[in-house]
């Protein structure tokens, strides 16, 4: 499932797992736009608390502070509902900034979705 009306983000549902995508920088994009897509997003994941995230970064090879801010406010409120937060697909780049950023250990990263969904999964039926 996608959920249609964004410009900044697409979200899709697979496997009970939200997977978040950032379409470009929060710059390339209106402040109105950028700040109701995050608003729109944490109510989906209010309403779906028993879901973890995936924000697949793999779109864009890199992203500025305003888009990493707007992914750590996403990830806390996936954590509030006590569930899981991952990164996939970041670029090299990415994860250079992330780690200068000292943010690595906020998250698990994988290298593809289809990796991160296999790894959630698990997790679950080990729970």
């Amino acid at each position: 499932m996608t959920t249609g009306g964004f410009k900044v983000f697409r979200v899709d549902e697979r496997d009970s797992v939200t997977i978040i995508a950032p379409l470009g920088d929060a710059i390339s994009f209106r402040g109105a736009d950028v700040h109701g897509e995050l608003k729109s997003i944490e109510e989906t994941i209010d309403k779906h608390p028993s879901r973890d995230a995936i924000f697949d970064l793999g779109s864009v090879n890199y992203f500025g502070s305003i888009m990493i801010g707007m992914i750590i406010s996403m990830a806390k409120r996936v954590n509030e509902h006590n569930r899981r937060a991952v990164l996939a697909a970041a670029s090299t780049d990415m994860l250079r900034l992330l780690n200068a950023m000292q943010l690595c250990w906020m998250w698990a990263h994988f290298p593809t979705v289809k990796e991160a969904l296999k790894t959630l999964k698990e997790a679950d039926r080990e729970a």
